[in-house]
């Protein structure tokens, strides 16, 4: 256990890509080393514990028999239950209690989700094939990097700002794979199917009162990464539908029309429910000034802009089948350091310095003061954490040349994505 502890530390610490692809080849065929990767990486996998929890002192207790002796079985143990009770809670710390520092800062951080290994399922997966669960959903482009040809057949949706969420076999899932808690009140609608189908959709606030489509959103978002068992304020919209083995498949046999038939016949057999919903189309047909008519309505209504969608399967990735209309654009971009505001702002957040393709973007508005202090106090921690920002297009620098974002905006730290999106 020792080496695969040394090796994993390596990728801890080591910045060099080439260096960790070197670790992940020499220790490739160490058993613990592929499982610590394995619980380490696996998005589906949460153990519902901080490393607060972790570093509490818990007086013993004779009455409690230890029968959790692995860091595996811990994990496994964590990851198949909804909530932790003290029992569990006080063997997790005994069983740490007992190891080296080294190993239980590891396994503290393992089980915490904050190790940060610098390398992703999808690199581990070139040397170690099919170790590490790799989830993936379909994702859009922007229209203006694939305009659609004349006498194309598309349909026209609301884009929803909210939460991805897809459903899979009774659960939830986010667009990094983290299976969402709290949500019994829509996953239990949708097994009508007895897990047949896999749904594709956005979670977001039930009613949104007065608020506007972004604090809305920032509402929502808090709901959903909260610790709260509860969570009915929050709905579930659906935009595609695909048969679970497809969705397995990672590609649908059918096409975007035939796919939303079956949607639409699905509204009427759905259980009644106040909080799953099925995303009504705004247009099908050929007219492409019916986008832009449509985007106006949107703006109007406050609104975050439009889907289109071609007659293609759905795809577990990123492709030109679907696209995103939108005044303004969104990505998410990973913190590189926290910037000190100034004068009134002094003491709180200024900016958030991010990395677009290797060059630094500054986002400095978008920020409640509350959120401003909060994440002052937590910069430390936000390195690596990506974060949305809203954009009106791509630029460059004058003098250098290098690519850059115009008029970025913060929307949100984005605890749901492991990856950047550039769009």
């Amino acid at each position: 256990m020792k080496s695969a502890i040394e090796a994993i530390n390596v990728l801890r610490h080591e910045s060099g890509a080439l260096k960790k692809q070197e670790v992940l080849r020499e220790f490739k065929d160490n058993e613990d080393f592929r499982k610590l990767l394995y619980y380490a990486l696996n998005p589906m996998l949460t153990y519902k514990v901080s490393e607060r929890t972790l570093a509490r002192q818990m007086q013993y207790d004779q009455a409690i028999t230890l029968t959790l002796c692995s860091i595996y079985e811990i994990c496994e143990t964590l990851s198949k239950r909804k909530a932790l009770d003290d029992a569990t809670v006080y063997q997790v710390i005994a069983f740490l209690s007992v190891c080296a520092p080294a190993e239980r800062e590891l396994y503290t951080k393992l089980l915490a989700k904050t190790l940060r290994l610098g390398v992703t399922a999808k690199t581990v997966n070139k040397v170690i094939p099919g170790l590490v669960p790799e989830w993936e959903v379909q994702q859009a482009y922007p229209i203006d990097e694939y305009p659609l040809k004349d006498g194309m057949w598309f349909t026209l949706t609301q884009k929803l700002n909210g939460v991805r969420a897809t459903y899979y076999k009774g659960k939830l899932y986010a667009r990094s794979g983290v299976p969402y808690e709290g949500l019994d009140h829509i996953t239990n609608v949708l097994n009508f199917e007895d897990d047949s189908y896999v749904f594709d959709g956005e979670l977001t606030l039930l009613d949104r009162g007065g608020l506007s489509d972004n604090e809305a959103f920032r509402k929502a978002t808090g709901i959903i990464n909260s610790d709260t068992t509860h969570k009915t304020e929050i709905c579930y919209t659906i935009f595609d539908v695909v048969p679970t083995q497809e969705f397995e498949n990672r590609e649908s046999s059918s096409s975007y029309r035939e796919r939303r038939r079956v949607l639409d016949l699905m509204v009427d057999i759905l259980p009644v429910s106040d909080h799953v919903f099925v995303l009504p189309m705004l247009y099908s047909g050929t007219d492409q000034s019916k986008i832009g008519e449509l985007l106006d309505r949107m703006v109007e209504e406050d609104k975050e802009g439009l889907i289109v969608n071609l007659d293609v399967p759905y795809k577990r990735k990123r492709h030109n089948g679907i696209l995103k209309v939108k005044k303004f654009y969104t990505m998410d971009l990973p913190i590189i350091e926290c910037e000190e505001g100034s004068g009134r702002l002094a003491g709180t957040l200024g900016a958030f310095v991010l990395d677009y393709k290797g060059n630094e973007v500054r986002v400095g508005s978008g920020f409640t003061d509350e959120q401003r202090a909060l994440y002052w106090r937590r910069r430390e921690e936000l390195a690596g954490v990506f974060c949305e920002v809203k954009y009106k297009e791509k630029s460059s620098d004058k003098n250098t040349g290098a690519e850059s974002l115009q008029f970025p905006v913060f929307l949100s730290l984005r605890t749901d994505k492991d990856g950047v999106s550039y769009g």
